[in-house]
Order: C-alpha cells, then structure tokens, then sequence
C-alpha cells in the first residue's frame, strides 16, 4: 500500500516537473521573440565583450588637431629669439622681419610679467619672442619721411610725442588706409614698444627696396669704420630707392670724404672738359670743368668703383670737396 502511495507521489511529482519543462521552454522561447522586436538597451551595450564592440560599433576617430598660424612682423631691431618663453637668447631677430605666430603667447615661469609668444621662422625654426614686439596681422614698412603721431586717424587727435624719423620701420596693420591715416606699431628709439598709433598714409612705404636701403642705412651709421659705413651706404645706392635716395647719397658723400689716401695725391686731366660733381655721381650738380693738363689736388677716393661713359674707375674727392671720376684724370704722384 505504502508503495503505491509512494509510486503515484512519484509520478505525479515527475509530470509537474514535465509541465514546468515545457512550460518554461514556453517563455524562454516567448521572452527570445520578444526581445527581438524591442531595442537593446543601453546597459546591453555597455556589457557587450570587447570583441564584439569592436566588429560591430568601432570608435569614433578623434579629430585631428589642425595647426593655424598668423603673419607676424618684428618691430624691435635685435629682438632676442628663444628657445622656451624667458629662456636664453639664441639669435637675434631684424626690424621689419616678416613671422608665423603658431601658438598661444606665455608667461615667463619666473616672471609673469612677461610675455612671449611662439613663432616661426623664414627658415622653419620655432621659439619665442617678446609678444611687444611681433605683430600679428601687419606687413613691415619704412617711414620715407619724419611723421608726426596721432592716437586716432583724425587730424584732431595729434599725439604730443615726439615726430618719428625718416627710413624708421614700422609695422602696418592690413586694413590699410583709413581716413588717410594707416595704423602702425612700432618700438621707439630707447626700446620701448608702440601699440595702434597712427601716421599719414602717404609718409609710407611697403616696398621692398626701400625697406632694405633703411636696413643697409642703419648699419652705415652704427659702424664705426668710415669704409664699412660707405660700404652699406654705397650698396643702398644702388637699389635706387625712390623714397629717400637723396639723403642716402648726400651720407655717402660725406662717408668717402672721410677716406683718405695714404698721402695727398696729384692729378693730371686727361680729358678736355672734365667735370668735377657736387657729389661721385655723374648726375650731380656740376661744380666746375677743367682742360687737359690741368693739375688737380685730392684728399680722397670712392670705396667702390663706378661706371662713367663705359669707363669703370674711382671717384676722387678735391680739397674744395667736390668729386673727379678717375677715367678722366690721371693720379700722377704726390710731389706739389
């Protein structure tokens, strides 16, 4: 009897496990359709193996930092150029020279006073310099005059400070004229930097040549030997610069006058007629003429030679200070 109890337990106990079989192959099959019709969640996302993640979804490339960079122009004639903001000076940087600005400006680590920004060079090398002086957005151009300084483009707004000088660079901002007037920056004669004053537009020049005759200028007048200075000069001579090729010729004149010879020479005229100039150029005034066999005393001659009439020679400075050129004229001695 026992073991009939037992036997029907037994089999009642296994068919309810039979239907609980069957009836949770029902809803796992009912939960897996299911689940194919709703989107996955985020939480599935997130727990999907690496490996899958990468098959199915790869990450978004990150965007290339792209590298800007800014026309510059340098101000300060000397202007040191560092390896690191407030490190040591490497070179030296010329007024006037043309930069790309590839960063953010710095402060010095050991003084937040100052400030340098980093740039590159014509030749690609990068460091930093004083951001005072490299102006971002600006060409280079010279003063072919003395200019008087306004704060604004108006004639109203004349500045009391002192007139800027002749063959003077300065930076230009690239909005050109405006009432006549151009923005410049500039650093002033005892190195201090100008930010956004403004000059007659008509007192500047942005070409070339005149630049580099201001440059080759102020090289002649910081040098202390008279033929190294008629050196620079005589070289800016020659670009012709239309701005202030007087002046630079009326310096080489009083270079070459310095320039003497090692003992007061004879010349004998050889040409019937010659002339001697204001200055050793053949287009400056004439002072006097002389016949042949004329005797004439010279001080001095040219540093270079020049080309008169086809003829390449010397010019010879007289006692009066007037100029002889060499084709017509012979040095014969020094016996007066």
């Amino acid at each position: 009897m026992q073991n009939t109890i037992e036997s029907k337990l037994t089999m009642k106990c296994a068919a309810g496990i039979i239907r609980y079989a069957v009836l949770l192959g029902l809803l796992s099959a009912g939960l897996l359709a299911f689940s194919s019709c709703v989107p996955k969640s985020s939480k599935g996302e997130e727990n999907r193996s690496a490996a899958e993640s990468e098959v199915t979804e790869p990450e978004a490339a990150e965007p290339e930092e792209i590298e800007t960079e800014i026309p510059g122009t340098i101000t300060f004639d000397g202007l040191l150029f560092r390896e690191e903001p407030g490190g040591r000076g490497t070179r030296q940087l010329d007024v006037g020279e043309v930069v790309a600005i590839v960063g953010e400006k710095k402060p010095d680590p050991e003084n937040t006073d100052r400030i340098f920004t980093p740039i590159r060079l014509s030749d690609g090398e990068e460091g930093w310099v004083s951001h005072w002086f490299v102006i971002p957005e600006s060409t280079p151009a010279v003063l072919t005059r003395n200019a008087k300084i306004y704060s604004e483009p108006k004639l109203s707004k004349l500045s009391t400070d002192p007139e800027l000088e002749a063959m003077h660079i300065v930076a230009i901002g690239t909005e050109g004229d405006t009432n006549g007037f151009i923005r410049i920056n500039y650093a002033t004669p005892d190195g201090y930097a100008r930010l956004d004053d403004y000059i007659k537009a008509e007192l500047v020049s942005e070409n070339e040549d005149d630049i580099l005759a201001a440059h080759l200028y102020k090289l002649a007048m910081a040098a202390e030997d008279e033929g190294r200075k008629a050196e620079f000069l005589e070289s800016a001579s020659q670009l012709r610069s239309s701005a202030f090729g007087i002046a630079i010729k009326n310096a080489l004149q009083d270079a070459l006058r310095e320039i003497s010879l090692d003992s007061t020479a004879a010349l004998l005229v050889v040409k019937d007629g010659a002339a001697s100039h204001e200055a050793p150029d053949e287009l400056s005034p004439v002072v006097a003429s002389y016949s042949v066999n004329d005797i004439l005393k010279t001080t001095g001659r040219s540093e270079t030679k020049d080309i008169v009439d086809g003829i390449e020679d010397w010019w010879y400075v007289l006692e009066s200070g007037d100029w002889v050129f060499g084709g017509f004229v012979e040095v014969t001695g020094n016996d007066f």
